[in-house]
């Protein structure tokens, strides 16, 4: 044991990494056990480990990483502190992330939460993510354990809501109760995924919730739970939201509304939509769910909202209507547009140049001469944009037509 130590440290003090990788492996595998080490071996062990941690290449630290964890709890603490560490390599918290993975200590599932919270490198997010996710139930139990803890309560909702477990769901509901609207919020998203009884009425109430966060939080979360529509009356629900004084909290009851695609629900944005007040930014989402489902009752709905959208409205519709991707209802699209380009001749320039490249993408004869009548506008945009729709359709010669 000893002469393998040895060995290590000056291997380390070579910076022969992969030699002193190696024989760390010996050391963990074929001397004695950890438990049995007295404190200042076992302490020179874990200082070799570490410093080849840092140093060594990527080959050296994947290896050292599948014997780390051998060394017991004692690692827990200073691989926490890399990853609070801004100097220390992205790839070396990688390394430490993983490793951290392995032990249920309430010290390493912190860390791994605050990496989650604080690191802006999507690598390092996604390994600390799996590496919750490996802990589990584990996990989950020095969480809760925690909970008594006010100023980490928004810190474990996150770590919970990276679980995605069903022991997760309990003191989820309990945060999405929480005084704190960060915790609140985080445990919203994350209970939206949950197919759990209890899960619905926190959503419902949410909606109410004097944060705008977590009443968005509930807008999305709704969105997406097709199987609740019905029997929670989610449309009437939301539907107060569209005048929502947050605007992000309008925009996800509008997201929301327009994936249910029935007719009430888009009679429902077509209302809010023709009301003198609505700000155009949130004129272009309600577009946007109109849009959501493709149906020609839908898209006659854009069309009745040209006459009173903002320039941008108007905009919007004509590239909402250029990306129609269902064959069957790509002519009433283009007609759509060709209704438009005939009753408005003061149509802008952007707006003319929308046409066109709806027209290109939509590709039906019908609209081709109206592209030719734009290769003619005064703006050069206009032109060139016009030139480029026509490229997409076949040549005239090949349709039968005479030039």
């Amino acid at each position: 044991m000893l002469e393998l130590l040895k060995q290590t440290t000056t291997a380390i003090a070579a910076e022969n990494w992969p030699a002193a990788c190696e024989l760390l492996q010996r050391l963990l595998f074929e001397g004695a056990p950890v438990s049995k080490l007295d404190a200042p071996t076992l302490h020179q062990a874990l200082n070799s480990a570490l410093t080849v941690l840092r140093f060594g290449d990527f080959q050296t630290r994947w290896e050292l990483a599948k014997v780390m964890p051998r060394l017991g709890p004692q690692v827990v603490s200073p691989l926490a502190a890399m990853l609070k560490d801004d100097e220390c390599d992205v790839e070396v918290q990688w390394f430490a992330a993983r490793i951290l993975g392995e032990f249920d200590a309430p010290e390493a599932t912190i860390a791994l939460v605050e990496l989650l919270q604080t690191s802006e490198e999507e690598e390092l997010t996604a390994i600390a993510a799996a590496a919750l996710a490996r802990v589990g139930s584990s996990a989950i139990q020095a969480l809760t354990a925690l909970l008594v803890r006010p100023e980490l309560r928004s810190t474990i909702a996150t770590a919970l809501a990276q679980i995605h477990h069903p022991q997760a769901v309990e003191p989820l509901l309990d945060l999405a109760k929480d005084a704190e609207v960060s915790a609140r919020a985080i445990a919203l998203e994350a209970l939206g995924r949950a197919r759990d009884e209890r899960v619905p009425p926190i959503l419902i109430q949410a909606l109410d919730d004097r944060s705008a966060r977590v009443r968005k939080e509930a807008a999305i979360a709704l969105g997406v739970r097709a199987d609740l529509w019905q029997a929670w009356d989610v449309l009437d629900r939301l539907q107060p939201l569209l005048y929502d004084f947050n605007g992000e909290v309008c925009q996800q009851a509008a997201i929301a509304i327009g994936r249910m695609g029935t007719p009430a629900a888009i009679a429902t944005l077509f209302k809010v939509l023709q009301s003198a007040a609505t700000p155009t930014p949130l004129q272009l989402d309600l577009l946007r769910a109109i849009a959501w489902v493709e149906t020609a009752e839908n898209l006659q709905y854009l069309q009745r909202s040209l006459p009173f959208v903002s320039p941008s409205g108007t905009e919007e519709i004509i590239k909402l209507l250029g990306r129609v991707k269902s064959p069957s209802l790509e002519s009433l699209a283009a007609q759509i547009l060709l209704n438009f380009f005939r009753t408005q001749p003061q149509t802008t320039t952007p707006a003319k140049q929308a046409l066109a490249r709806a027209w290109g993408q939509l590709q039906v004869e019908e609209s081709r001469s109206a592209l030719l009548e734009l290769q003619a506008d005064p703006a050069e945009t206009v032109r060139l944009h016009a030139i480029a729709a026509l490229k997409h359709f076949p040549k005239a010669s090949e349709t039968g037509q005479t030039i």
